[in-house]
């Protein structure tokens, strides 16, 4: 590729001796340089410019790396003569005539022919040669002008007879003819005299165009575009030339190294987001106020490239995107009122559909990716969604908290504060923290395991949950600005932690059958240093207590009941010293003998 920077104009300051070409950089006080290049001069003067254009085309002829002029217009060049705007001729010896005739030999030489008034009063017309130029003095007289001298004709023929006098040094070596310029006589048959107060206006744009004898410019000057001009101009005048201004032309095809790629004009960043997943090597965007149900997505492996053209138009802006969340080679785009997969590449673009399920969410903290699906709290309750098939309800036993009732000392979810809603997913369970009652941030902390299948609540409040899996921590964000790891360690900062563990009621054989209990059944795994006491309740009647002491590993044994514990449900429930440790509880279970009337 050709550089090339075109009409820089000369500052006609004689201390700038260069022009220097630099890169800027965004965001950069300071531009770089990437070429200093001098300035030359007028071809004239400076015989190393090997070009001189006249239009930008040219440039690409112009040597690499290097500053040419460009002799173009409005370049142009002034030359004062004590020509005046109007001829005289008559009976003074100051008047005086001039002109000039630009002619070439065959052997390719500019050779110059001056035609111009004598200086003395009554001098016969003469001629001479010197340096390539014939200069032809005008007979005068010192009354009126006299035709026989100072005609046409008689120039004509001076320079007819000056052309075969000189032929040899004109052509050089060799016998050839000198093509000779042809006069028109119209303009120099004189006749007495001219008056001297009529002007003769020049219009024209070449020098060539002319006539020094009668035309000149109404400036008093001489004007010339090209530089043979000037040089033409100056060798007749001898005069001093102003240079009005000259423009340069740049051309090269270096390569700056330090640029790098070509930059793409379509690298724009994202507006106004908030919500941000990454899918299919590009980043999704979503949460802009002016346009709540886009979701934008930058170029593929350029997350801080958002071309303007790069969204997809989901629902409606009164349904605002919520949560963004990528699983199982989809990603999950949640709304207010419902749901959407969306599938594709950056070859076919992206698509999306809306959920056969039309649950949404306005937690958006509550979205969490799991290997049990999608999870998240909606206005009716906890579910785990895969984007295609039904939501699955994890919240059956917990239904009061959206339900608005307050069962036993746990009050209702504050569904005006329901975007406060943060959970996430930890070792097979899913942890939500919510706003009970009136307050405005979460205040307690519902856990569901999967193993289990239950529920427990905890007075817990927080503003963020965060599942790490570098480094296995769950981290819980506090209002306060202060982080806590969750589930760590056995104790409670410190102090050793209490538990305690309580099954459901149980049937025997039947609803209304009354059993013979005869054993309890448990399978655990108590630490050393600690033990593990059982309660056995028949009717909701303690019936019997074991203490299962360090058991070494994984015990599985049968513990014998009273004799006559009869009954039709029975439960178990326990407790751990302080010092439990590592202590496990795999299950429970009675047996037991049906009875019947005989």
């Amino acid at each position: 590729m050709i550089l090339l920077f075109y009409n820089i104009q000369d500052p006609l300051d004689p201390q700038v001796n260069g022009f220097g070409f630099y890169r800027s950089i965004v965001d950069g006080a300071i531009p770089l340089l990437i070429e200093r290049v001098p300035i030359g001069g007028r071809s004239t003067s400076t015989p190393s410019v090997a070009f001189a254009l006249t239009h930008p085309w040219e440039a690409v002829d112009a040597g690499m790396n290097e500053l040419v002029p460009v002799w173009t217009n409005p370049t142009q060049w002034g030359v004062n003569d004590n020509v005046s705007a109007s001829v005289r001729i008559g009976a003074t010896t100051a008047a005086q005539i001039r002109f000039t005739i630009d002619t070439t030999g065959v052997g390719g030489n500019l050779y110059i022919i001056q035609v111009r008034q004598s200086s003395g009063s009554d001098d016969a017309a003469s001629a001479s040669y010197f340096e390539r130029t014939l200069t032809i003095n005008l007979g005068t007289t010192a009354s009126a002008l006299d035709p026989a001298k100072n005609t046409a004709t008689l120039i004509q023929a001076a320079v007819t007879v000056l052309a075969a006098g000189i032929t040899a040094t004109l052509v050089g070596a060799g016998t050839g003819s000198w093509d000779q310029t042809t006069i028109d006589e119209s303009n120099y048959a004189f006749t007495g005299g001219q008056d001297p107060s009529v002007p003769q206006p020049c219009t024209s744009s070449n020098v060539w165009e002319v006539d020094p004898i009668l035309h000149i410019s109404s400036e008093h000057t001489y004007r010339v575009t090209q530089p043979w001009e000037h040089d033409f101009v100056e060798e007749l005048t001898g005069a001093d030339f102003t240079q009005t201004h000259i423009t340069w032309a740049f051309a090269s095809d270096f390569e700056d190294d330090e640029l790098g790629a070509e930059v793409e004009y379509d690298n724009d960043p994202p507006v106004g987001n908030h919500l941000v997943a990454t899918f299919q090597e590009h980043i999704f965007a979503a949460g802009a106020p002016d346009n709540p149900h886009y979701l934008h997505f930058s170029k593929r492996f350029l997350p801080e490239a958002f071309p303007t053209a790069n969204f997809v138009e989901i629902g409606t802006a009164n349904d605002p995107i919520q949560a963004l969340v990528p699983i199982a080679g989809l990603l999950g785009v949640f709304t207010r009122d419902t749901k959407y997969r969306v599938s594709g590449n950056a070859q076919t673009g992206f698509t999306h559909y809306e959920a056969i399920s039309r649950r949404g969410t306005r937690a958006t903290k509550s979205v969490t990716p799991s290997d049990r699906g999608i999870i998240f709290v909606a206005n009716d309750g906890v579910y785990t969604t895969n984007l295609i098939g039904p939501d699955t309800k994890l919240s059956g036993k917990i239904e009061s908290l959206f339900t608005g009732d307050t069962v036993g000392d746990e009050t209702p979810i504050n569904q005006e504060a329901m975007d406060q809603v943060a959970a996430t997913y930890y070792k097979n369970k899913y942890y939500f923290m919510y706003p009970s009652g009136d307050s405005e941030v979460p205040d307690h902390m519902a856990i569901y395991g999967f193993d289990t299948e239950e529920w427990a609540v905890y007075d817990i409040g927080g503003g963020s949950l965060l599942y790490e899996p570098d480094t296995d921590a769950m981290i819980l964000g506090g209002d306060d600005g202060f982080i806590s790891i969750m589930e760590a360690g056995t104790t409670d900062d410190g102090a050793a932690i209490e538990a305690e563990f309580r099954t459901k009621d149980f049937q025997g054989g039947s609803y209304n059958a009354t059993n013979l209990f005869i054993y309890v059944k448990v399978d655990c795994e108590v630490a050393n240093g600690t033990e593990l006491t059982v309660t056995f309740y028949v009717d909701d009647e303690l019936r019997h207590t074991v203490v299962i002491p360090y058991t070494a590993g994984r015990s599985n044994q049968l513990y014998g009941l009273p004799e006559g514990t009869y009954g039709t449900r029975w439960r178990v429930s326990g407790s751990f010293s302080d010092e439990h440790g590592a202590t496990k509880l795999y299950g429970v279970a009675a047996v037991f003998i049906p009875l019947g009337s005989s």
